[in-house]
């Protein structure tokens, strides 16, 4: 299998980044006028909470308009031209909130935060780490899965490019947002129809020609404008057709092994901390993911990302390439050409020697980033816990230099994947 990161920032920085509002040309007509949601209120509340969304151009018609809060739909309990007012419905988590109107859509510039029901309201999305037991019950019901059958139902001869098992696409988001839960990203990402349309006609092009490229020339065969778009984002290719195809590159993406993939570009785009909302598209051997990402500094995000993640994480996921990130606000006083990294044993305080493969600053929408490898074997040998120490130290935020600590707490599969630890941490 063949993988490929995106496109430099700056191509990047111009193609990927969606327009927050939706506008046409005419105000007169209610169909055709323009529709704006200038903001909402209150900012915060627990489920059930009354929310006004402030605009224009609503309409008066409820059949035609739905509200999400995040990716959970509520009720529309009263509307007009310039104010919709609903509920925080069950189930609601912490992020945009998004209308969709006769075939257009508009997204709130600022995310409304859902509280827990504790008196204290906390926020639902909280960066804290997933105690054992339920890291690993998020293991076994969310990555521990049988794969779906992606059944591709297009045609390379006839440049059709078709569509696949919608619950194969949902497997594939649900395996990308419990990489990002494991790193304390509680938002879940949103599948967009119209990127997954425009990546659908990419995987089409790849499968057509063979041959990975982010920049499909007008020639090529089954090429399509649409196609070439999506084809900046992440792609791959395969030999021969897999079951499960969709849950294994996502893996890999995480993985991103390889010459050439050392600075773990798949993996960085995956787990940034803007990444908001993504388009899937699958051929029998080919794949194109595009996403759309957060216009500014999102809040209640982790202090850094990394991989393996701070906390508990399974053996088969602790891969040779090791990452920090951290998201910068200023590019000129932020910088990690000097960061070092000090991998120790826990229990021994060992220290563990390690090689530094990559870094680079302010790459991937402020992203500033370190990948290493470690020079000795530290998965568990037996049913024990294997805990390490990482700290990444001389990273200069702000001009000044700061060092961040964190645990890798690494748990063998086979004690936990076996019928009577699935038994014991089931869903009951």
């Amino acid at each position: 299998m063949q993988i490929h990161t995106s496109l430099r920032d700056s191509i990047l920085g111009k193609s990927l980044i969606l327009s927050l509002f939706l506008f046409s040309s005419c105000d007169e007509d209610p169909a055709t006028q323009t529709i704006t949601l200038s903001s909402f209120k209150p900012k915060t509340g627990k489920i059930g909470t009354p929310v006004s969304l402030i605009g224009k151009g609503f309409g008066t018609d409820k059949s035609e308009l739905h509200v999400f809060f995040h990716e959970t739909s509520t009720t529309i309990e009263s509307l007009d031209n310039q104010e919709i007012e609903v509920r925080v419905p069950e189930g609601a988590s912490t992020g945009p909130i998004s209308i969709q109107i006769r075939n257009q859509k508009l997204i709130s510039p600022e995310d409304f935060s859902v509280l827990d029901e504790s008196p204290e309201g906390h926020e639902k999305n909280s960066t804290k780490p997933l105690s054992r037991e339920e890291f690993i019950r998020d293991y076994l019901k969310n990555y521990l899965v049988n794969p779906v059958p992606e059944n591709w139902d297009g045609n390379v001869a006839e440049c059709n490019p078709g569509t696949i098992n919608k619950d194969a696409i949902a497997q594939a988001l649900d395996r990308l947002n419990y990489f990002r839960r494991q790193v304390g990203l509680r938002e879940p990402l949103i599948l967009s129809k119209d990127l997954s349309a425009q990546c659908q006609k990419a995987a089409l092009i790849l499968a057509a020609e063979k041959k990975l490229t982010h920049i499909p020339k007008p020639n090529a065969t089954c090429y399509s404008k649409e196609g070439m778009e999506a084809s900046m984002g992440n792609l791959y290719l395969s030999s021969a057709p897999r079951i499960g195809f969709i849950g294994q590159t996502i893996s890999k993406f995480i993985e991103d092994p390889g010459r050439g993939n050392e600075r773990v570009g798949h993996r960085t785009w995956f787990l940034h901390p803007k990444l908001r909302e993504i388009g899937v598209g699958y051929t029998h051997i080919s794949g194109a993911v595009w996403w759309n990402f957060h216009d500014a500094h999102p809040k209640d995000i982790p202090e850094f990302i990394s991989w393996p993640p701070h906390g508990y994480v399974v053996d088969e996921l602790v891969y040779p390439r090791w990452s920090f990130h951290y998201l910068s606000t200023d590019p000129r006083t932020d910088k990690i050409n000097l960061a070092k990294v000090r991998v120790l044993r826990k229990n021994s305080s060992e220290e563990i020697p390690i090689d530094v493969i990559a870094r680079h600053n302010q790459g991937n929408f402020g992203l500033l980033s370190i990948v290493w490898t470690l020079k000795e074997n530290v998965k568990p040998q037996d049913t024990k816990d294997v805990i390490l120490s990482v700290t990444v130290s001389d990273l200069l935020i702000g001009g000044l230099r700061k060092a961040f600590t964190y645990e890798v707490k690494i748990v063998k599969k086979t004690s936990i994947s076996s019928p009577v630890a699935r038994l014991k941490f089931s869903d009951s």
